[in-house]
């Protein structure tokens, strides 16, 4: 038998483990609010941004294309 719990379990002597807290996070505080906290909404506008850029990129690139693939997806959705 090699570490966990029991380890101790079965040896003469040994002391039973202590219990734990009830709930680990109730041992800890609760988190103090950051002044530079990640503000989620505004990485997925940028990512929204740079995702429109590059489907413009392409278009401006390949315009006839664009187009036969917007009206297949027109023609699909009909």
């Amino acid at each position: 038998m090699r570490g966990g719990q029991n380890a101790g379990a079965n040896l003469p002597g040994a002391a039973p483990a202590l219990p734990g807290p009830a709930s680990a996070a109730a041992a800890l505080p609760p988190p103090e609010p950051e002044e530079d906290a990640i503000d989620f909404a505004q990485i997925q506008g940028r990512v929204r941004a740079s995702s429109v850029k590059k489907v413009a990129d392409v278009v401006e690139k390949h315009p006839d294309e664009s187009v036969q693939i917007i009206r297949g997806w027109l023609n699909n959705a009909l």
